[in-house]
């Protein structure tokens, strides 16, 4: 089942309520590649120490998922299946096989996270 954007936020900030939803840090794809769309957005914890995460609703899923980041995160972005990435720690490139999410960290470092196997694979990429 498809959730809208507010069904969305407001069931991460339920289940993640250590960390508050950044304002207008939603993107929208296709992330588990089932044809209905997913929801992403930025998440930055409340109290000490200064963390960020992602919170994902994936379509189909009944509890959303974090992925807990140990850098301050300034922008998300959606990269489209069929997107190149250059993976910078593996030296190897390939083609996204579905929609990602795609970070930038506060050090300008650009990460892309991938659904493999019910688990968000982390990509050190560069555009």
């Amino acid at each position: 089942m498809e959730q809208s954007e507010v069904e969305c936020l407001q069931s991460v900030g339920q289940a993640y309520s250590l960390f508050q939803i950044r304002p207008a840090s939603s993107i929208r794809g296709d992330f588990n590649r089932d044809g209905h769309g997913d929801w992403a957005s930025l998440m930055d914890r409340k109290a000490p120490p200064a963390k960020a995460a992602i919170g994902v609703c994936l379509s189909g899923e009944p509890r959303p998922l974090l992925i807990p980041s140990e850098h301050g995160l300034t922008g998300i972005a959606m990269k489209a299946k069929g997107s190149r990435h250059n993976d910078l720690i593996k030296d190897m490139s390939g083609v996204f096989e579905r929609d990602a999410i795609s970070v930038n960290d506060g050090s300008g470092n650009r990460w892309s996270y991938i659904l493999r196997a019910g688990t968000f694979a982390r990509i050190a990429d560069r555009d």
